[in-house]
C-alpha cells in the first residue's frame, strides 16, 4: 500500500491504490494535499531451468521432454496467460499446468519442452509465457542440434 511516512509504495495486492499526503505550510490558504496512485502488479516470474540445450538428437526422433518450473515470486497472485512457442517446428510444449492458471504468491507450475528436429543442423526457438505481470512475458531459450543417425550396412548401429 501507500505509505506517506516511508515515502514508498509496496502494494500487497493487484489493483488501484490512491492515498492523499497533507502538506503544512505557512501560507494564507488551507492545507494543501497531495494525491498519490500506484498499481499493483506482480512481477516477472522466474523460470527454472532458465534455457534448455537439448544438445544431439537424431533427425525425426523424439528427444527426452525437459520440465521447466515456472514460480510466482511476487507477493500477489500471478495469472498466466497461454503458453506459446515462436513458431518452429522442431519444439514442442508437452505437459502443461501453467496456462491459463492463476498461481498464488510463492506458488509455482510446470510446463516440459520436448525437441525433435526435423532436419539437420542446429536450430531454436523461444518460448513465451505471458501473465499479468509487470513488463514483457517471460521467455525461454530452447535449443537443440538434429544430426543424421549413422546407419551400418549390416543395420546395427
Amino acid at each position: 500500500m501507500i505509505d506517506p511516512t516511508t515515502d514508498s509504495f509496496a502494494p500487497t495486492a493487484k489493483g488501484l491504490f490512491e492515498a492523499t499526503v497533507p502538506v503544512a505550510h505557512l501560507g494564507d490558504v488551507g492545507p494543501v494535499a497531495i494525491s498519490l496512485r500506484g498499481r499493483g502488479a506482480p512481477s516477472a516470474p522466474s523460470l527454472a531451468p532458465g534455457s534448455l540445450d537439448f544438445g544431439a538428437v537424431g533427425v525425426g526422433e523424439p528427444g527426452p521432454a525437459r520440465v521447466v518450473t515456472l514460480s510466482n515470486t511476487a507477493p500477489v497472485e500471478l495469472a498466466v496467460g497461454t503458453l506459446a512457442l515462436s513458431g518452429g517446428l522442431d519444439f514442442a510444449l508437452q505437459t502443461d499446468t501453467c496456462t491459463g492458471q492463476t498461481i498464488p504468491a510463492s506458488g509455482s507450475c510446470q510446463f516440459s519442452v520436448r525437441f525433435q528436429p526435423m532436419l539437420p543442423g542446429a536450430t531454436a526457438d523461444l518460448v513465451s509465457v505471458p501473465s499479468d505481470a509487470v513488463g514483457p512475458p517471460a521467455t525461454l531459450t530452447v535449443q537443440g542440434d538434429g544430426v543424421i543417425p549413422m546407419v551400418f550396412r549390416d543395420g546395427f548401429e
